[in-house]
């Protein structure tokens, strides 16, 4: 119960409406009282009033002599002989009874009060009727008049429900004369004309007052009945509006709040399709249902494009698959070429390393060569002297040409290796390049390291075709001197005469061999800065190599990364295929939904 928007909508109208009948009915419930409390007091004043003009009446009338002044006294003198109990009792059956003013006013407002059901006193204090003596409520009113000097007031007792209105005596001249001093005595004695002892009241003096008691009863009982009667006709009126509200809360809010629950279920369920009738009004569930139509085209049109893109993320990511994955494929091909590279760059640096050591080798025997023939130039000097000495030295000059001729023929072989590996070198430099090129971006690197590596290659094919050269002369001049030699062994007979042609040919041999040892001097120092740059040349190859092997690594790494964002779009695609929604070009008219009524 109260779990539809309607009838939380009913309930709330309900209570305002209960709330707003309560409140009207305890206004006019106040209202009601407060105007029978007026109209008492009205009829309290009129009864009270008139009291107040009797008595002003009768004692006019005394002032006026109208009464017969010695019968008056003959009366009192009869009163005076009783009893003081007695004579208040026989007063009432006299006729001077009725010629006090305050008895007269009291007689009057007693009269009025009886035909208008209300109880009619005359409270005071000090009374000599002791029927007139004030309740504690009465004597509370009395003390308030006094010290308010108020000429009319009522209070509500709620001891005895009732209103009192009192309407306070003022004492007069003609008060006095049984209630004044000794000085308005008839007589001077400060006795009244009864007998009893004045007061000594004065002029001004509240010392009583009229009192009209009405009973609430009547009156509440009235209200009682007025306010069921306004409840009833609030009752009628409410179920009026009650029904009236619900037809109209049905027609306006809750079949459209049904129909939109109906088209938001579908939504729940997967079908975008459905519409909500817009209809004419203005209202804010109109509003509603526009924004919730908006809402839902504005979805299928990101459905649309959403599979659209899952599609063309599919595709691509194919696409880019295949190319990743040929990309991989040419990185780890370069990663085993440029392994080949390091492999052939290490030996092409112990080659080199070899090179040197054997140049160094050389290089010692051309200065153990310049020795030998400054020693032969000396001998050549002394051969005159010594023909023998000349001879053996001739001898043993010729076994040195022979070994420094086996030298030249070793190097000249360790200079072809070295060229072989330079074209080898070059050739894997060449390979190294077509492969940076087949890497794009990632190979400007090795494209320039294998660049280098070429050029390095050139120098040393150049360097060694020096050497090749060099040791072409030298092998050249071995054999020369080789020759020489012989020719010098054959004709030692003739040493003598051809010493200064011998001292000759050892200053050039000496000339030589001392151009040999530079040059051996020079290639030694360019075989070990080759060595050094093959080193280098291995350490930029195995970082290449490192660089390829971190390529292949991010190739197949990516190949994944694509593969996986190839299965979430084909997924995605999926998921959205599971919605049902209108496509662009589709119509956007609003369908009427079918209903689904909210539980009352």
């Amino acid at each position: 119960m109260f779990k539809s928007i309607g009838s939380k909508i009913l309930l709330a109208i309900g209570i305002a409406l209960v709330g707003m009948s309560a409140i009207f009915i305890f206004v006019a419930r106040m209202e009601i009282n407060s105007i029978s409390e007026e109209m008492l007091v009205e009829k309290a004043r009129a009864i009270t009033t008139q009291a107040e003009n009797a008595r002003n009446y009768v004692a006019n009338m005394s002032d006026m002599g109208v009464f017969d002044e010695n019968l008056l006294e003959e009366q009192f003198e009869e009163l005076r002989q009783l009893p003081e109990r007695r004579r208040i009792e026989e007063l009432r059956n006299m006729g001077v009874y009725y010629t006090i003013p305050i008895i007269a006013g009291w007689r009057v407002g007693l009269e009025n009060a009886e035909f208008a059901n209300y109880t009619f006193r005359v409270p005071k204090f000090e009374p000599r009727n002791p029927d007139n003596t004030p309740t504690p409520f009465e004597a509370d009113m009395l003390r308030e008049a006094t010290d308010r000097q108020l000429d009319e007031f009522f209070r509500i007792n709620r001891d005895d429900n009732a209103l009192h209105y009192m309407k306070p005596i003022v004492l007069d001249e003609s008060c006095m004369v049984c209630h004044g001093t000794r000085a308005d005595s008839i007589r001077g004695d400060g006795v009244d004309p009864l007998g009893f002892k004045m007061e000594g009241w004065r002029v001004g003096e509240i010392h009583g007052a009229y009192e009209v008691i009405a009973d609430l009863g009547p009156i509440q009982a009235a209200v009682t009945r007025t306010v069921l009667q306004v409840i009833a006709v609030a009752l009628v009126m409410l179920v009026a509006i009650t029904l009236f509200m619900m037809k109209f809360i049905n027609r306006t809010i809750t079949q459209k709040i049904n129909t939109v629950v109906d088209v938001l279920d579908s939504a729940a369920d997967g079908d975008f399709s459905r519409r909500v009738d817009e209809g004419t009004s203005r209202d804010e569930i109109s509003y509603l249902v526009r924004s919730i139509n908006k809402t839902f085209d504005d979805l299928g049109n990101s459905f649309e494009k959403l599979n659209q893109s899952s599609i063309d993320v599919a595709n691509h990511s194919s696409q880019l698959s295949e190319t990743t994955a040929a990309m991989s494929e040419g990185a780890t091909e370069q990663a085993d070429a440029v392994a080949q590279v390091a492999s052939a760059a290490e030996e092409m640096s112990s080659t080199v390393v070899e090179i040197s050591r054997l140049i160094s080798q050389s290089a010692d025997q051309a200065t153990e060569a310049n020795d030998t023939a400054m020693e032969g130039r000396n001998v050549v000097s002394k051969a005159m002297h010594e023909i023998s000495s000349v001879q053996a030295a001739a001898g043993e000059l010729n076994d040195m040409v022979k070994r420094l001729n086996d030298s030249a023929n070793e190097i000249g072989q360790i200079i072809q290796v070295i060229d072989e590996v330079s074209d080898q070198t070059n050739l894997l430099a060449l390979n190294a390049a077509i492969e940076a090129a087949r890497a794009g971006d990632h190979g400007r690197g090795f494209a320039v390291v294998a660049d280098e590596v070429r050029k390095l290659a050139e120098r040393t094919q150049h360097a060694t075709k020096e050497i090749a050269d060099k040791i072409k002369g030298i092998q050249g001049d071995a054999t020369r001197t080789n020759d020489t030699m012989v020719h010098t062994q054959e004709r030692v007979e003739l040493a003598n005469d051809l010493a200064g042609q011998a001292s000759q040919a050892l200053e050039t041999i000496v000339n030589v061999v001392s151009s040999l040892n530079e040059q051996f001097q020079q290639v030694a120092a360019a075989s070990e800065e080759q060595s050094a740059t093959t080193s280098e040349i291995a350490h930029s190859i195995d970082n290449i190599k490192n660089v390829a092997d971190e390529t292949a690594r991010g190739s197949e790494e990516a190949a994944q990364a694509i593969e996986d964002l190839s299965r979430l779009a084909r997924d995605m695609n999926t998921v959205v295929n599971e919605f049902k929604y209108r496509k662009s070009s589709e119509s956007a008219g609003a369908l009427p939904a079918k209903s689904l009524r909210l539980k009352e």
